[in-house]
């Protein structure tokens, strides 16, 4: 548990929650840089770490506030980034390390970050389409084998929906968009990325029935991804106990048996 000041931690929720961590946010994405210095080390890695691992009592009103700020900008920028046409952006490890701060704040819902209005509802049903249409774009212009380039983002986008799958409501929501075949084309068309395959199985295990998942062309591999996965989780120790938590997390519909 990180016991962070609430002082401070207000503090740094004043700065994310400002035109210019989205500045900063959208020039890292087009400058795709290996490295970050300064103020934007500060802005972009810094602050929304600390306040992913601030649990004081105040958590619950901080995330909603961050989230009542930034939802609508990211989905607006999630869909200028995802239209993009092949060849795509090579994405850094630092970009994607940027990434997974912000979504560390806003997404997730499988460490307690529980959504707390309506308003931050809409807002993330409105993000899960822009991810749908997202991946739909992708799978269509990558029929046989999905871009290397594109990789990372898919991952991202897949991550995103797996947070939205641990709350009910927004399961539901899920489960009316028809995204099973999208799953399943994403499955033949990635290779044997593991992550990808990972998390398209977690998904499925909340939006599928266990016939339904038996019925996938490579259903086979679900027991493999799932077991390399926890393997991995257990042996990171400490760091990777939140992904041994997920990993469990996806056997309690008893949709998958390994």
């Amino acid at each position: 548990m990180a016991y962070y000041d609430d002082d401070l931690v207000e503090e740094y929720v004043t700065k994310i929650c400002s035109q210019q961590y989205q500045e900063m946010f959208e020039n890292a994405a087009k400058k795709q840089q290996t490295s970050l210095v300064g103020k934007e080390r500060e802005m972009l890695a810094t602050i929304p770490n600390v306040i992913t691992w601030y649990e004081g009592k105040h958590r619950v009103e901080i995330t909603e506030r961050i989230r009542q700020y930034h939802l609508k900008w990211f989905n607006k920028w999630l869909i200028e980034y995802s239209a993009c046409q092949p060849p795509y952006i090579v994405q850094t490890d630092q970009f994607s390390t940027v990434i997974l701060h912000l979504t560390n704040v806003l997404f997730r819902i499988d460490r307690g970050d529980i959504i707390a209005s309506d308003a931050s509802r809409h807002d993330c049903e409105q993000i899960i389409l822009t991810v749908k249409d997202a991946l739909t774009k992708i799978s269509e212009l990558n029929p046989i084998n999905i871009d290397e380039a594109a990789i990372s983002f898919v991952e991202e986008l897949l991550q995103l929906i797996f947070y939205f799958t641990v709350d009910t409501d927004l399961a539901i929501y899920l489960k009316n968009l028809d995204l099973v075949n999208l799953m399943d084309k994403l499955l033949q068309t990635s290779k044997d990325h593991t992550e990808i395959h990972f998390n398209i199985y977690r998904i499925l295990a909340v939006i599928m029935t266990e016939a339904d998942i038996k019925q996938l062309k490579n259903s086979h591999r679900i027991a493999s991804v799932f077991i390399t996965s926890i393997d991995n989780a257990i042996k990171g120790g400490e760091s990777t106990i939140e992904r041994l938590h997920n990993s469990i997390r996806s056997f309690k519909g008893n949709n998958f048996r390994i």
